[in-house]
């Protein structure tokens, strides 16, 4: 993605028009509040304002990369893996790591989309139940430190040892310390 993608307007057909036409007048009639920017926008639908097109889409956002996508996946699997490993026969070594627990993504600018999608398919979705507990989930998965280099690593990692969906503390130990 281009980072001026999302001030491009998009292409729309003349059906697509009448569509969202039709869509921004009931939003107009339900959301009077907001009626005044939906008619500009039927406005610029009706008369083939391209320039504007923007406005009929700009609560859409632009496809979140599928690499952003499989690599939150992947960790979260890690992680599911991870939760299954009995505590009550773990060493302090794995207790006590600092990454045992998943810590969600950084609420910054660089993680924010890796963030957007772990709470989508841990809140929204409501996958991954045994990693929504816990001091992550208390804070949204912000992370408040940058957590993508180490992932990318774990993933890494996860993937030479052929994607284990269950692992010995080991093997858990030997990806969550990878660099």
């Amino acid at each position: 993605m281009r980072d001026t993608d999302h001030l491009m307007p998009p292409q729309l057909t003349r059906l697509e028009r009448v569509i969202l036409v039709n869509q921004y007048e009931i939003l107009s009639i339900l959301k009077p509040d907001d009626s005044v920017r939906y008619q500009a926008t039927i406005k610029a639908l009706r008369e083939g304002y391209t320039e504007f097109y923007s406005m009929a889409v700009r609560e859409v956002n632009v496809d979140t990369d599928k690499h952003i996508q499989r690599l939150v996946q992947d960790v979260l699997k890690i992680y599911r893996a991870i939760s299954h490993i009995p505590l009550e026969t773990a060493t302090d070594t794995f207790k006590n790591h600092p990454l045992r627990s998943f810590k969600g993504f950084d609420n910054t600018d660089e993680e924010f989309e890796y963030l957007g999608f772990t709470q989508f398919l841990l809140q929204t979705m409501r996958l991954y139940t045994e990693l929504r507990d816990g001091t992550a989930a208390m804070n949204g998965f912000d992370s408040h430190e940058p957590m993508l280099p180490k992932y990318e690593a774990m993933v890494r990692e996860w993937c030479t040892l052929e994607r284990p969906t269950r692992m010995s503390e080991k093997t858990a130990l030997r990806i969550l310390n990878a660099e």
